[in-house]
């Protein structure tokens, strides 16, 4: 049905989230059902994440990752589903 993927801040150190998840809407084509395409730079729609935290120290002190979460919203039946994996 559709694709999102769902990236968020995560410090290493303290295991914690630091912010909500931010979501961009991939490009879904049934001729590339294996590749994960998204708006340039340039399009219209959703395009680049950009992350910012008020506290400087966590970013150059801390270990800040950013975890990525790719999401299929699959029809199975009358229902929908999300199935998801995360790096």
């Amino acid at each position: 049905m559709k694709r999102e993927v769902r990236v968020s801040m995560f410090n290493g150190k303290s295991g914690q989230y630091i912010a909500n998840s931010a979501c961009v809407s991939a490009i879904y084509e049934e001729k590339n059902l294996d590749k994960w395409k998204f708006n340039s730079w340039g399009a219209v729609g959703p395009n680049p994440l950009i992350f910012t935290s008020k506290d400087e120290e966590v970013v150059k002190e801390d270990d800040v990752q950013l975890i990525f979460e790719f999401v299929l919203f699959c029809r199975m039946g009358t229902e929908s589903k999300q199935i998801s994996c995360g790096f």
